[in-house]
């Protein structure tokens, strides 16, 4: 607990789920391993009925009838108040160790609780009147931003096996009910609290949660082999098969990644081996598609396709292009924007108010996504251009290539 607390502040959401869990087992016990000891807080087992039924001697030696002994009720098998107060001592000392050791990874400070300032400063420099992009929208924040993010950036394999696995944990009798649980609360807890109170940047935010996710998945997968049958073994081999040939289409690009679900309904054309990431700037913006990288990709292809032709970048990220021997201009944009453009290294720039002057053009996927539903804010609808113009290339998955023709007017 002291790790998870010291290595993401946003680990402190499951300080309570690790006492509820805790005392989840007071009442759905783990199974042991046979000869391993009873844990202090926990009951003794209950004392079994006998076969003979209720109104047979108690199996404890008391000279009662059953049903008048351990058998009166469902209460005797409950854990005692002896028990709720060793687990919640247990769960007290558990939260002293986690204390000790953020603050050794704090170098014990003279402020003690300088990890909860810090906790209060999560986001506490972002723009409140920052908005984000979602699905072709702008907002200051989305609720089913991070359900979206999910549905369209992870493999559409992974999500098929997550529910299946679902379903079938739900109805095995195998696994246990503290085990569901381990397997459930975590995630549930820590996609709510991202769903409250994150900012709506990317999935990247989802991470934690996914080791949870893909347990469940391989539960799905092992659940489809195992049913021995042939169309069952089929369907888990095909899936297997789709997840090997996507991660290697989208290689070495794998930080734009979308699932065909990105380009449906109405743009299913643009499917491919790497499911559906040329339809990812339509959904998502920010690192769901593009953080700068590229830079080496997009000098490799100019050099191969326009040898010596010069190309103006409208780049996002914070590596200096001139190291590869790129030209960068920034976004002549307000409001919204503002950001990129104080950021930028650059002194000349781009209208995109307007269809750009005849030239070759290489936009960032972040500002591909991002300036077209900027542009209804202006009174020249600035961006639109880049959806109806259809680009002669995409490198690298991150960098729109637009060949602006000498005789296209502004």
């Amino acid at each position: 607990m002291g790790a998870m607390l010291a290595a993401k502040f946003s680990g402190a959401a499951l300080v309570p789920v690790g006492g509820l869990l805790l005392f989840a087992s007071l009442r759905w016990s783990p199974a042991r391993i046979r000869g391993s000891p009873r844990a202090f807080w926990e009951p003794r087992a209950a004392i079994p009925a006998p076969a003979s039924g209720k109104n047979a001697p108690c199996p404890c030696g008391s000279g009662k009838k059953y049903k008048m002994c351990h058998g009166a009720g469902a209460a005797a098998n409950q854990p005692g108040r002896s028990s709720l107060l060793r687990c919640a001592l247990v769960f007290l000392a558990m939260c002293g160790v986690a204390l000790i050791l953020v603050e050794a990874c704090y170098f014990f400070p003279s402020n003690w609780l300088s990890y909860l300032e810090g906790l209060q400063r999560v986001n506490a420099d972002h723009d409140p009147n920052f908005q984000y992009f979602l699905d072709g929208r702008l907002a200051n924040h989305f609720p089913g931003y991070f359900a979206a993010a999910w549905l369209w950036k992870e493999p559409l394999t992974a999500l098929i096996l997550a529910a299946v696995g679902a379903v079938t944990l739900v109805r095995t009798r195998t696994v246990g009910t503290l085990a569901k649980l381990f397997l459930a609360a975590p995630p549930v807890v820590l996609f709510v609290g991202y769903s409250a109170a994150a900012d709506d940047l990317g999935i990247r935010y989802l991470i934690p949660l996914l080791p949870f996710v893909y347990l469940v998945a391989g539960w799905g997968l092992r659940s489809l082999w195992e049913r021995h049958s042939w169309w069952s073994r089929a369907a888990a081999a095909t899936l297997c098969l789709w997840l090997m040939v996507e991660a290697a289409a989208i290689y070495p690009d794998h930080l734009s990644y979308f699932n065909e679900l990105a380009c449906l309904p109405s743009h299913a054309s643009e499917i491919g081996f790497d499911g559906g990431s040329r339809c990812g700037p339509l959904r998502l913006d920010d690192h769901n598609v593009d953080w700068g990288q590229g830079l080496a990709q997009l000098k490799t292809w100019l050099d191969a396709h326009e040898p010596g032709r010069p190309v103006k970048l409208a780049y996002f990220g914070s590596f200096p292009p001139e190291v590869y021997g790129l030209t960068g201009y920034k976004v002549a944009l307000d409001g919204a924007l503002v950001r990129l453009r104080l950021s930028s290294r650059f002194s000349d720039s781009i209208d995109f108010h307007t269809k750009p002057d005849p030239g070759l053009y290489a936009v960032s996927a972040h500002l591909v996504a991002r300036l077209p539903p900027l542009g209804d804010r202006f009174a020249h609808g600035g961006g639109a251009w880049l959806r109806t113009v259809s680009p002669v290339a995409i490198v690298g998955h991150a960098y729109y290539i637009y060949d602006i023709p000498g005789d296209q007017t502004r």
